[in-house]
């Protein structure tokens, strides 16, 4: 289904309590809330409840009474299948973050994570024990670990920070513009995600539904369950379900230590993991070294310090693995640590007989996808020619990259072609600590480029400008992007190399070189794109709108018609450009373009509000509004947007109902945005809805927006939570908490306002409000 006229078929309505209460349980497949759920998971039970004191309908097929209305939330259960998850998981580009062939399983042991990992010239494959737990009591957050990382191969940083960077890939694609998870409800933390799952869903099941989205604080999370390849998240609120959500065990309250071979890190450990997930590794060392003099014994302290020691190729680590193994000879990461280790040194014996005893071990267990990479690893340890030798000094960096430039016997350079130039080259710059060491070695290297020939000579100077520049090595990139230059045999490489030399010199400040040497790739090749691109950014810079522009048109011009995501944002580019110039129809005319081809893109939907609403186009610029509501990855964002297609609804459209509804479903989303209350409050006090009124007041006291409301705002609060509780205490805490000046006049015709819609109710209705004023008007500072 989907549709809003299918909902009555979707969710039970009952009474309780002279309470309506709407139940959804899992339906057939392409019901509501499954199709229109977040990717990465089904909403297979939902129950809402209408607020305290609202009338119940019977059973009315009036749908919008269920959409208009803010429920309140009793229960829920959300499941996410691995497959489900594994396409979202592939839908992340954590490439970009070195991170290669991630795919997920669940084992006996729970959900695994693995994949394959590159940092700096080395790569590993890795699995992660992935634990999803409450983050404590009455918490409806989950915290997702990243931390029980297997790597095995040697790498240059410890296990942990594996699944740091994991989390942090995973956190920036989920946040990204757009992403279903943006927001507030997703935030990486050391080598874990906390994330909302309840509001995300609910967000994409019902808000982009039209819905308002309920009120979830009273919301918790009671458990996680793992079995059959699926994930369940079971959340409970403060009033009890109709029906029974099953046995549940409650789920762990203390979520927060990272865990270690599928066990929590204990509490002694958390200052020192503090100190590995902050990247003071050196910190991290000393605060391992400090619990083992407590207790020498601490297996997850000495794995730790092992982890760290063999990441930094310590002289010790050999004896610390072999020591660890002799004690746990079964536990598992203390064995394959162990075999890294001997990898390292060269001991490829002693690393196959380990890599096997693990594939061993792990088999036992049933975790079969560990078994088949330690086998894998196994095999490798034994080919010669897979085998690293021991780590390299960094005080050799130098000798050995200038020996890298050397002729041999036969009159070739070794290694001189330009993709292993560039790893050599950036293995010396992480090596090599001291930067005049470093600067001092590759400036030799340059002179040794001199024997090469012509063509080898520009592939290994371009190859170096890059490196050097990469470092921050500036002033040699510039020497070598120069000398490319001098060398290109033909119109477009040596373009490329002229806009390399100009983006050093821009970055040395050397602004007019630039210009000139960017002017002349442009005018020598009539086609290269990357020199227009870069004229147009430093006139950009400049202001200069024209120039930028005309650059920027020659970039759209040039650009083959299959680099679509480079187009795109080269007209988004254009379009801001005339947005500068106040050009109208040129702005529209490239915002459509890039909206063709990606309906989406928030950006170019939030111009062309402006761009509608600077042409009167309101009905469209109303439509504009509701994508950005339901695309924006910001709470905030999308109440902003809704307030604004409220204000066009009333101002300009005449539709005072869709406006108001514009303004609830913006209060939902951040009740704390004062247009959006000041709206709300106006709406309910003209209507006599006091009720509603101290309900705004109440989201704007818990949001601590309430002293920056102008005074007549606060007043009508004021009078209005008193009338509608019949509390004139409560009304002055809130006259109090406003810090409103006394204005007679205002207050008399408040007081009026609220007479008129109490006109059927005996004169003493207004007592309280009476009282308040009075309260109000006597406080010292017209407080």
């Amino acid at each position: 289904m989907g549709s809003i006229d299918s909902v009555p078929a979707a969710f039970e309505l009952t009474v309780v309590d002279g309470r309506a209460r709407l139940s959804f349980n899992i339906a057939p497949a392409g019901s509501f809330l499954s199709s229109s759920g977040a990717a990465w998971a089904d909403v297979q039970h939902l129950e809402l409840q209408a607020p305290r004191g609202e009338r119940a309908p019977v059973l009315p097929d009036d749908t919008p009474w269920f959409q208009t209305r803010r429920l309140s939330f009793v229960s829920a259960i959300i499941a996410a299948r691995i497959s489900q998850l594994q396409s979202a998981l592939h839908a992340c580009p954590l490439a970009e973050a070195g991170i290669h062939e991630t795919r997920l399983w669940m084992d006996p042991v729970g959900v695994h994570m693995g994949g394959r990992i590159a940092v700096g010239n080395s790569e590993a494959p890795f699995t992660i024990r992935v634990t999803a737990e409450p983050r404590g009591d009455r918490d409806r957050r989950v915290r997702i670990d990243f931390a029980d990382v297997r790597l095995f191969a040697p790498l240059s940083i410890p296990g942990p920070l594996c699944g740091a960077a994991v989390a942090r890939a995973l956190t920036a694609a989920l946040t990204k513009p757009g992403a279903m998870l943006a927001g507030p409800s997703v935030h990486v933390l050391d080598a874990a995600v906390d994330l909302d799952p309840l509001e995300s869903t609910l967000i994409a099941a019902l808000v982009s539904k039209g819905w308002r989205l309920p009120n979830l604080e009273p919301a918790w999370l009671q458990s996680v369950i793992q079995a059959n390849s699926e994930i369940r998240l079971r959340f409970e609120g403060e009033d009890s379900p109709t029906q029974s959500l099953g046995d549940v065990e409650p789920g762990a309250r203390t979520a927060g230590l990272p865990s270690l071979d599928g066990e929590s890190v204990p509490e002694s450990l958390a200052a020192a993991d503090k100190c590995l997930f902050a990247g003071d590794l050196s910190a991290a060392e000393r605060a391992y070294r400090q619990v083992l003099a407590e207790d020498p014994r601490d297996r997850s302290a000495r794995t730790r310090l092992l982890t760290l020691r063999a990441a930094a190729g310590g002289a010790d680590a050999p004896h610390l693995a072999e020591a660890l193994l002799s004690d746990f000879p079964t536990y598992v990461p203390a064995v394959l640590l162990a075999a890294t280790v001997a990898m390292s040194s060269g001991n490829t014996d002693r690393a196959t007989d380990l890599f096997e005893k693990v594939a061993a071990l792990t088999d036992e267990c049933g975790e079969i996808e560990d078994a088949k990479l330690a086998r894998a690893a196994a095999a490798a340890a034994r080919s010669p020619a897979s085998q690293p030798g021991p780590t390299e000094r960094a005080s050799d960096g130098a000798k050995e990259i200038s020996e890298t430039a050397a002729p041999d016997a036969s009159g070739q350079v070794l290694g001189l072609v330009t993709g292993s130039i560039t790893n050599k080259t950036a293995a010396v710059y992480a090596q090599q600590e001291d930067p005049d060491l470093r600067a001092a070695a590759l400036g030799d290297l340059l002179q040794g480029f001199e024997r090469l020939t012509p063509e080898r000579q520009h592939d290994a100077y371009a190859s170096f400008g890059r490196v050097a520049e990469s470092t921050g090595d500036l002033e040699h990139a510039e020497e070598a992007y120069w000398r490319a230059t001098s060398i290109a045999a033909d119109a477009t490489r040596r373009a490329d190399d002229l806009v390399a030399h100009a983006r050093v010199l821009l970055s040395r400040g050397n602004l007019a070189v630039a210009v000139r040497e960017l002017e002349e790739a442009a005018t020598s090749n009539p086609r290269h794109v990357e020199s227009r691109r870069a004229l147009a950014q430093i006139a950009l810079e400049r202001r200069d709108f024209k120039t930028a522009a005309n650059r920027m048109e020659e970039v759209a011009r040039l650009l083959p018609a299959d680099e679509i995501a480079s187009l795109l944002d080269t007209r988004q580019h254009l379009a801001d450009i005339y947005f500068a110039l106040a050009d109208w129809g040129a702005a529209k005319h490239h915002i459509e373009l890039v909206l063709a081809h990606d309906p989406g893109r928030l950006p170019m939907l939030e111009r062309l509000t402006v761009l509608q609403e600077q042409l009167g186009l309101h009905a469209a610029a109303v439509d504009s509004y509701d994508k950005i509501a339901r695309l924006s990855a910001s709470p905030r964002r999308r109440a902003e947007a809704l307030f604004r297609q409220g204000d066009i609804l009333r101002e300009h459209l005449d539709d005072e109902p869709r406006a108001f509804e514009a303004y609830l479903r913006s209060s939902d989303l951040d009740p704390t945005l004062a247009p959006t209350a000041l709206r709300l409050i106006a709406g309910y006090f003209g209507r006599g809805q006091f009720d509603e009124v101290a309900a705004v007041a109440d989201d704007l006291l818990r949001g601590g927006a309430l002293p920056a409301m102008e005074p007549p705002l606060r007043l009508r609060l004021a009078v209005a939570v008193t009338l509608a509780r019949g509390d004139a205490v409560r009304g002055a805490t809130v006259a109090e908490l406003s810090r409103a000046p006394w204005n007679a006049a205002a207050a008399s015709a408040v007081l009026a306002e609220a007479a008129a819609h109490l006109s059927n109710s005996p004169p003493s209705a207004l007592d309280p409000a009476a009282i308040l004023l009075e309260i109000w008007r006597t406080t010292p500072n017209g407080g």
